[in-house]
């Protein structure tokens, strides 16, 4: 008589009752592993930014909370990529829905002054600059925050971020009035923000970055941020933020 192996039989019992929204399996996923063993690669296709590793930026793996960090060192300058690529996505069809999430923790003491990056850009690769989707983080109002945007167009929604804390993000892009986007974003399961309508083309959004490129000079003798979770999908996921 064939017997399933227990290996497939408890898979498939846990993809019967995870707690996500999504039938399919994410588009690109950040995963070292249960204990960093695929770090630095985390499944990406690749680790950027090795001309200034270890020299004006430094990545590490965080057992403990099975998280990344990247740390921009004291006394850094210019500007430059530090993160994780996934390249050769499949073009996504007109009319698409995409999902960023992730739990991002801004290590403390915040000081931050005029430091900004591109935490994600999707679409990097498309051929137009207009059509790309960019993650920012940098302070506002005091603040650290995260905004989404549409090539820092002004289209954008953001959250807040609390220091030593990770905060569940989701970013929604999605049709939202005809042939029109929007972003919503939601920060621990709760939605914090919602940007006016705008056109977009979808098809080049093909790659995407995480970590991802910004500036090292930030006056302040260096910054640190951690992020663990990150995913690219096509639906949200009401139940993210539950599991920490």
């Amino acid at each position: 008589m064939l017997r399933t192996p227990l290996t497939l039989l408890i898979a498939a019992t846990m993809t019967s009752v995870a707690c996500t929204a999504s039938a399919e399996r994410p588009f690109a996923r950040l995963d070292c592993g249960p204990n960093g063993e695929a770090f630095p690669l985390c499944g990406a296709t690749r680790a950027i930014g090795r001309d200034s590793v270890g020299v004006k930026w430094q990545r590490s793996y965080v057992a403990a909370e099975h998280a990344v960090e990247i740390a921009i060192l004291p006394g850094s300058t210019g500007e430059g990529y530090y993160g994780w690529t996934f390249e050769g996505l499949s073009a996504p069809a007109a009319g698409a829905t995409r999902v960023l999430r992730f739990r991002l923790k801004p290590v403390g003491p915040i000081k931050w002054a005029d430091w900004g990056a591109k935490f994600i850009i999707l679409g990097d690769d498309s051929g137009d600059d207009a059509d790309r989707v960019i993650a920012t983080m940098k302070m506002y109002d005091g603040k650290p925050h995260i905004n989404i945007d549409k090539n820092i167009d002004g289209n954008y929604a953001y959250a807040f971020l609390a220091p030593d804390e990770y905060t569940s993000i989701q970013m929604v892009i999605a049709p939202a009035d005809g042939d029109r986007y929007n972003f919503k974003v939601y920060r621990d399961g709760k939605l914090v923000s919602t940007s006016r309508a705008f056109s977009i083309n979808p098809t080049g959004w093909r790659e995407v970055g995480v970590g991802l490129y910004g500036r090292f000079a930030n006056g302040n003798g260096g910054l640190r941020y951690r992020f663990k979770d990150f995913e690219l999908s096509d639906e949200y996921d009401p139940n993210y933020h539950l599991a920490r």
